[in-house]
């Protein structure tokens, strides 16, 4: 099974082409569609965590790692929410980075440094505790596959 996915996997790799699939849009619409989709994940991510709340599902490792996860992703939801705003108070083009210096003028620009680098944390640890999640139910799964 393993050569057999290897073997797509680098089939599909050596003959894939460029899919042309991404449209760039200008102006303010993009930004406040990006936003909302923020909002909608962190709202989804806590309605999540409701549902996972339940006796039945409380008792399981797996679950409770991906409600753990959902909290997480909901923390990269709030820091990328304002990290985003922050972009329009300091943008990459001002050179805040001058080579081996760091010019960290004010609020905004002190946000958008480290907020950036706390949203890669954020988001590392969000897919590692799903990914935790996910194979514990895989284990307790099989666990109860067996006892059957």
């Amino acid at each position: 099974m393993f050569l057999k996915v290897a073997v797509f996997a680098l089939l599909f790799l050596l003959t894939s082409t460029s899919a042309w699939a991404v449209q760039e849009h200008g102006g303010p619409e993009a930004f406040y569609v990006h936003q909302i989709a923020h909002i909608f994940f962190a709202l989804s991510m806590v309605v999540l965590m409701v549902v996972l709340k339940k006796p039945l599902t409380a008792k399981s490792t797996g679950w409770r790692k991906i409600r753990l996860s959902a909290l997480v992703f909901i923390l990269w939801n709030v820091d990328a929410f304002f990290l985003h705003n922050c972009e329009f108070y300091v943008a990459p083009r001002e050179a805040y980075i001058t080579g081996g210096a760091m010019e960290l003028r004010d609020v905004f620009s002190s946000f958008y440094y480290f907020g950036g680098l706390a949203e890669n944390v954020f988001l590392a640890a969000a897919f590692i505790l799903l990914a935790v999640g996910i194979k514990g139910l895989w284990v307790e799964l099989k666990e109860v596959a067996h006892d059957a």
